[in-house]
C-alpha cells in the first residue's frame, strides 16, 4: 500500500532503507519515513513556481517527491553545493537547474522506460495550470496519487 500526505518538509533524508549490511544491500521494496517536519533543505526542491503564501498547496509537494524520486533513482542527492551570490542571477540559475532535471529524469535513456514513465506521470501533471490543480477536492488528488503509487510498484516480471 501506498499513501502520501501533505507535508513540507520532504527530502532525501526522510527515506531511509534497511536490507542486509554484510551484503551492502539495501531493500528498496521498504522504504521507512522519517523527518517530516522539517523545512526544504534547498530550493531545488522547492516547484519551480512556488509561492510562500501558498506553501500548503499539495502539487509543490508533488515537485518536491518527484525530485526526492529523482535522487533515489540515481542514488545520489541533487548538486546543491552551489554557491550563488548574485540574487537574481541565483533565481535564474536554480530555475534552470531544475529544468535541467524535470528534463533529465522524463527521458527514457537516463534509468529506463518504467522510470521516465514515473517521472513523465508527476512532472507532466504539474504543466496544467495552477487554477485547474488548485480546484481538485481530494479524490482527484487521491487518483493522483494512487496512479503514481501504480507506477511506483513493482512491475508484474518482479
Amino acid at each position: 500500500m501506498c499513501t502520501f500526505s501533505s507535508h513540507p518538509g520532504l527530502r532525501t533524508e526522510s527515506f531511509v532503507f534497511f536490507g542486509d549490511a554484510a551484503a551492502e544491500k539495501p531493500d528498496l521494496t521498504k522504504p521507512y519515513v522519517l523527518g517530516w517536519a522539517r523545512p526544504p533543505s534547498t530550493d531545488m526542491y522547492r516547484h519551480p513556481e512556488y509561492q510562500a503564501d501558498k506553501s500548503s498547496l499539495w502539487f509543490y509537494h508533488v515537485w518536491s517527491l518527484m525530485m526526492v524520486l529523482s535522487e533515489i533513482a540515481e542514488w545520489r542527492p541533487l548538486d546543491t553545493c552551489r554557491a550563488f551570490q548574485d540574487k537574481d542571477k541565483d533565481k535564474e540559475e536554480l530555475l534552470r537547474r531544475k529544468m535541467e532535471r524535470k528534463q533529465l529524469v522524463t527521458k527514457p535513456d537516463w534509468k529506463g522506460a518504467p522510470t521516465a514513465e514515473i517521472f513523465q506521470y508527476g512532472l507532466g501533471f504539474l504543466e496544467k495550470d495552477h487554477h485547474t490543480l488548485e480546484g481538485y477536492n481530494r479524490w482527484d488528488i487521491k487518483r493522483f496519487y494512487d496512479k503514481l503509487c501504480e507506477l511506483l510498484g513493482p512491475s508484474p516480471a518482479q
